[in-house]
């Protein structure tokens, strides 16, 4: 990874959403939104929503 983005948040209730947008190659913006849904001792269970047209995938889970 060339280029990244280091945010930390304080964890309220009302702070629990980050907005991404992503530029492609061909130079159309990708919006991205992740939701920090809960926190419960050293777990964060989140959710990434994007367009149906981009696939995500957990790096742990993709065969090198």
């Amino acid at each position: 990874m060339k280029k990244g983005l280091s945010i930390t948040r304080a964890p309220y209730p009302d702070n629990n959403e980050l907005f991404f947008f992503i530029e492609d190659s061909n130079g159309s913006i990708i919006p991205i939104k992740q939701t920090f849904s809960s926190v419960e001792g050293y777990q964060v269970r989140m959710n990434i929503e994007a367009p149906e047209s981009v696939k995500i995938y957990r790096g742990e889970l993709i065969n090198r």
